[in-house]
């Protein structure tokens, strides 16, 4: 019974120390990508916040959309409910339509030049969302809502 005891002692250190102790709610820098990316997907960038009203026909000028190139750090998430984190990253534009990559246009809105060259810093804040295939999804707060 002594012995038996020890080897289950033995085996879940060993377990533990091979798999990191990591749980599926952990934050990774996958699951950050992948969050952000997710959340960028159907959100293009613009370069006006509304369409010029001398020129609605232009609408917001929307070059295209964030693709995350790295993670570059990530607040542990915090241990209550919900988990959050903040996380640092750098992203490019894709999916850029041919129209914005004209001379003539790069010429008229120079911020779109900056625009399309990356990569770019940016922050969000993630939250812990529900388990779903054994393992627990992350989503972006959108900017000015909280969590609670």
């Amino acid at each position: 019974m002594r012995y038996a005891k020890l080897f289950f002692t033995i085996c879940g250190v060993l377990t533990l120390t091979q798999t990191g102790c990591r749980r599926q709610w952990d934050l990774t820098k996958p699951a950050c990508k992948k969050a952000i990316d997710e959340y960028y997907s159907n959100r293009p960038e613009c370069l006006r916040e509304a369409p010029d009203p001398r020129h609605p026909e232009l609408g917001n000028l929307c070059i295209g959309y964030r693709s995350v190139v790295s993670i570059d750090s990530f607040t542990p998430p915090w241990n209550g409910m919900p988990r959050t984190s903040h996380v640092a990253y750098h992203y490019t534009i894709g999916r850029v339509p041919d129209w914005a990559q004209s001379p003539a246009i790069l010429q008229t809105y120079p911020q779109l030049r900056d625009a399309l060259t990356g990569p770019h810093q940016a922050t969000e804040n993630l939250v812990g969302g529900s388990a779903k295939d054994d393992s627990y999804v992350w989503e972006v707060i959108p900017p000015g809502q909280t969590v609670e």
